[in-house]
C-alpha cells in the first residue's frame, strides 16, 4: 500500500509539473504572441514553402533535386531585387525629379512654337452726339499776326522833301511836302523821290522843281557828317538862270539835311567835283550846307 501511495504521489506530482510546464508555456506565448506570429509568417511560411516546392520537385523530378532548390532559390531572389531597388528609388527623391526634368524638357522639345499673331486694332466705336457731351476744343491763343502790307508801313518812315514854288512877286522859294521812305535807304530813297518832280496833288497847288528832267542818282556816301551824291550830267542842264540853279541846289540840300547824320552836301558830276554849276557859274566845289543859301 506506501508503495502504491507512493507511486501515484510520484505520478500526481509529475502531472502537476506538466501542468506547471504548460501553463509557462502557454504564459510564454500569450505574452510574445506578436514575436511567434512575426516568425510564423516569415521564416516557417517560407520554410513550408520551400519544403513543399522541394516535395513537388522531388516527385517531378526526383533525378535532380537539388538543381530545383537552386533554381526555386534565385528565382525568389530576382523577385526580392525589384522590390529592393523600387525601394531604394522611393527613398532617393533627387533622382526621381532629374527624371521628372528630363521628361519635362523634352516635352519642351516637342512643344509647336506658338505663331505671332497680327494684333487686332479695334476701331473706336461712334457714339451718337446726343448720347456723349463733347467737351469744348480748347481754345488757342491767337498770335496777332501782321500783313505785309502792315510790315511795309512799319518798315517806312515819313520825311520831308523840299520843291519849288513861285510867290506873289515871282520869286522862287521853297515848300516841304512828305514822303514815305524805307528805314533801311531813307536818304536814297529821298532824294530818288525828290528827282520824280510832285505828284498830281502837289502840282494843283503849283509845285514845281528846278532839278532838270532825266537827272539820276549814280551813287551815295557819308562820311563826317557829309553825304557825297553823285548825279548823271543832265543834273548840269538848268536853262532858267542863276535863280533856278541856286534853287536846284536848294531842294537837295535841304532835303538831305533833314536826317540828323548830315550837315552839309559835296555835289559830284558823273563822279568828278566840278568848279561850279550853270552858265552864271554857282560854286560847287565844296560842300553846301543851309547856312549858304540864307
Amino acid at each position: 500500500m506506501a508503495r502504491r501511495s507512493k507511486k501515484s504521489g510520484h505520478k500526481r506530482s509529475g502531472f502537476l509539473f506538466m501542468i506547471l510546464i504548460l501553463l509557462v508555456l502557454g504564459l510564454v506565448l500569450f505574452i510574445y504572441k506578436e514575436n511567434f506570429n512575426v516568425l510564423i509568417d516569415t521564416g516557417l511560411y517560407k520554410g513550408k514553402n520551400i519544403f513543399s516546392q522541394n516535395n513537388e520537385s522531388n516527385q517531378a523530378d526526383p533525378i535532380n533535386p537539388l538543381q530545383k532548390f537552386i533554381k526555386s532559390f534565385e528565382k525568389e531572389q530576382q523577385a526580392a531585387e525589384p522590390q529592393e531597388e523600387e525601394k531604394n528609388n522611393s527613398d532617393s527623391p533627387p533622382e526621381q525629379n532629374d527624371k521628372k526634368v528630363v521628361v519635362l524638357n523634352q516635352q519642351e522639345e516637342h512643344k509647336p512654337v506658338p505663331t505671332q499673331q497680327k494684333p487686332k486694332i479695334q476701331e473706336p466705336e461712334t457714339k451718337n452726339s446726343a448720347d456723349t457731351k463733347t467737351s469744348p476744343p480748347p481754345q488757342k491763343q491767337q498770335i496777332p499776326t501782321q500783313s505785309p502790307k502792315e510790315k511795309t508801313a512799319q518798315q517806312r518812315i515819313s520825311k520831308k522833301i523840299y520843291f519849288s514854288k513861285l510867290d506873289q512877286n515871282d520869286h522862287i522859294q521853297l515848300v516841304e511836302s512828305y514822303r514815305s521812305v524805307s528805314k533801311e535807304i531813307p536818304l536814297t530813297e529821298s532824294i530818288q523821290q525828290l528827282l520824280q518832280g510832285p505828284n498830281s496833288n502837289e502840282e494843283n497847288h503849283q509845285f514845281l522843281t528846278n532839278i532838270p528832267n532825266g537827272t539820276q542818282l549814280l551813287s551815295i556816301s557819308i562820311k563826317n557828317k557829309i553825304a557825297y551824291l553823285n548825279f548823271s550830267h543832265d543834273f548840269e542842264k538848268n536853262h532858267y538862270g542863276k535863280e533856278s540853279t541856286i534853287n536846284q541846289l536848294k531842294q537837295i540840300v535841304y532835303t538831305a539835311t533833314e536826317y540828323n547824320n548830315i550837315n552839309a552836301v559835296q555835289f559830284l558830276i558823273d563822279g568828278k567835283i566840278k568848279t561850279y554849276l550853270g552858265g552864271e557859274g554857282v560854286f560847287i566845289d565844296k560842300p553846301l550846307s543851309r547856312k549858304d543859301f540864307s
